[in-house]
């Protein structure tokens, strides 16, 4: 069984989301690797910025960060990285992503425990947005370690993606068939994705 991790803030996401026991779906097996000129050029932007120094680094310290901080500084290194490709994304779209993204980190809502988002988990989510080009924006919410969740929706069909370092992606789509809720998960790199993806007819959720 396969369960997406209980998202603690999230934006147009609901409060749990586990799925039941996966119908695993054929992967494109045997197909060959695939990474464009334009997603390694992506890649390369971004592996220039996968440990900026911090805002809060640049000043001097004799104190722990506080909470407000360390939001600000984990919020400014992930705008940043999206400067690097805004070329690729619409500026509308660049826009909303920033306002889902302080959103995620408002301090009035955050737990206890709870980590920012985390950048290698966002250079993934970059590398995944310039190659599948979704026109609709995905809710956005995190895991407790700071793993983001992109899920889309089109009816009763679902389509939610975790993010994590080292560019590995895990996938989970729901889909009503026949009156049945069927479970279709995938693990796989962010350069397989759209290939992994492919047989779910994912314009339902990106056009």
């Amino acid at each position: 069984m396969y369960t997406v991790g209980a998202l603690t803030k999230q934006t147009f996401l609901p409060n749990h989301y586990k799925s039941q026991t996966p119908i695993h779906s054929e992967l494109a097996a045997g197909l060959s690797k695939y990474s464009s000129q334009q997603t390694q050029e992506i890649e390369s932007r971004i592996q220039q910025l996968r440990s900026p120094v911090a805002p809060s680094m640049l000043r001097s310290q004799v104190y722990e960060s506080s909470l407000e901080e360390k939001l600000f500084d984990a919020t400014a290194g992930v705008k940043v990285m999206t400067s690097q490709v805004a070329m690729y994304l619409d500026s509308q779209w660049r826009s909303k992503l920033f306002n889902q993204i302080d959103s995620l980190h408002d301090v009035d809502e955050w737990e206890p425990g709870d980590g920012p988002l985390q950048r290698e988990s966002f250079a993934t989510f970059l590398k995944a947005i310039c190659d599948l080009k979704p026109k609709r924006r995905p809710g956005l919410g995190l895991t407790p370690s700071g793993q983001l969740i992109a899920a889309w929706t089109a009816g009763s069909s679902r389509l939610t993606i975790e993010f994590s370092g080292n560019s590995r992606v895990k996938w989970v789509i729901s889909r009503m068939i026949d009156d049945e809720i069927e479970h279709y998960v995938g693990d796989t790199t962010v350069n397989r994705l759209a290939a992994g993806l492919r047989p779910h007819h994912t314009e339902e959720w990106f056009s």
